[in-house]
């Protein structure tokens, strides 16, 4: 079990270029620093929306929107990092989520990270799947994208939550507008859309 705690610093140096904070995880009782906030994530402007971690605990993802326009674009960023060593990437994208997933065959089971890019500008927002843990002995990594159909009646309406069902092999995405989406994964396919909230 983890929980993420985000500590700013102090209000005389908030400002954009020192708003910078430390992200940490609590396993048990003890708090660890996971990484710094870097990039779009370290802006004081951000909203975060979720925190990730693979099962591993090697990966973990900050993801949070913010807008340049008092809110008639949002754009989104996520911080990718491998824990140990301190690596990381900077997507523009709404969430993202860890899992696993059977994608090569029934005898292996593949650890993945999934989540919703849509680039400052840009109208089309995309599903990645990367394999991030070793691929089956002889395939290649599983990477995979497709498209995100939003509703064009709901502006300004985006992915807020993911989640990797191993069980049933599916992704589910779940908008603000209370839209749910479920792929396929080793396809992929998307193969529901459907509203399921009004609120």
């Amino acid at each position: 079990f983890f929980f993420l705690m985000i500590r700013r610093p102090p209000r005389s140096t908030q400002s954009r270029s020192s708003a910078a904070s430390d992200v940490y995880k609590r396993q048990n009782e003890n708090y660890t620093k996971a990484f710094d906030r870097s990039g779009a994530m370290a802006n004081a402007a951000v909203q975060i929306l979720g925190y990730a971690m693979d099962s591993n605990a090697k990966w973990s993802a900050l993801f949070g929107i913010s807008s340049p326009d008092g809110g008639k674009t949002i754009n989104g960023s996520i911080q990718l990092c491998l824990l140990e060593g301190q690596k990381h990437q900077l997507l523009e994208g709404y969430c993202a989520c860890f899992g696993e997933a059977i994608v090569h065959d029934d005898s292996y089971v593949s650890s993945l990270f999934s989540f919703v890019e849509r680039k400052a500008g840009e109208s089309v927002t995309t599903v990645h799947f990367t394999e991030i843990g070793a691929p089956k002995e002889g395939a290649q990594k599983f990477k995979r994208k497709l498209d995100l159909p939003l509703s064009t009646e709901f502006a300004n309406d985006l992915p807020v939550y993911m989640h990797i069902a191993r069980k049933h092999g599916l992704l589910y995405v779940i908008t603000r507008f209370g839209f749910l989406y479920v792929y396929e994964i080793s396809t992929p396919a998307l193969i529901m859309k459907q509203r399921v909230s009004q609120e």
